[in-house]
């Protein structure tokens, strides 16, 4: 069996062969197939990508089997996290400066959710800052395999979010001629 207990969620495995016979003739073929991390799948999806803090931000989580077919009853967490960035201004070798980022996801709540018959389940959270958001849906297989899937959110507000610096502040003039006359 192919382990994939390392890996967050399920894989696509390629299988490449290569026969030569006798006369040195050789065929090759190639085929993909999943590994499924787990016995069924989650999927999570909010009904708008942008509401405004203190107002509900409603989301969907769908438990289907890899065949598709809803997957009834499955019990899950919906916990969504607020990303923080934290942005640094670092000189680089040709002494320009850039910015860098980096993010922490901070908890902020956690909701069970079940499944019904359609393999769907509905929750709702109210987000009292701006900033952006992470929606993670995760469950427990029959085997202990924990399942996963994840959307984000964003929230606007009156005040100050720090969405991460970019480096977008310069312009790269590149000619089209080696050589130009005014006018």
């Amino acid at each position: 069996p192919l382990d994939i207990s390392t890996k967050k969620v399920s894989q696509i495995f390629t299988l490449e062969a290569n026969v030569t016979d006798l006369n040195n003739q050789s065929v090759s073929n190639r085929a993909s197939f999943p590994v499924h991390k787990g016995d069924f799948y989650l999927g999570v999806r909010n009904n708008d990508y942008l509401v405004e803090a203190n107002k509900p931000a409603k989301f969907q989580v769908l438990s289907v089997n890899p065949d598709g077919s809803a997957m009834k009853n499955i019990d899950a967490q919906v916990t969504i996290y607020k990303r923080n960035w934290n942005t640094i201004k670092k000189k680089n070798v040709d002494s320009d400066y850039y910015f860098e980022n980096n993010y922490d996801d901070v908890l902020v709540e956690t909701k069970n959710v079940k499944t019904d018959d359609t393999g769907l389940a509905e929750t709702e959270f109210t987000i009292k800052e701006g900033g952006l958001y992470k929606v993670a849906a995760t469950a427990k297989d029959s085997k202990g395999n924990t399942i996963l899937s994840s959307t984000t959110l964003y929230v606007s507000s009156e005040e100050y979010i720090n969405w991460g610096r970019e480096n977008n502040d310069r312009i790269e003039l590149v000619a089209d001629k080696q050589e130009y006359k005014p006018g």
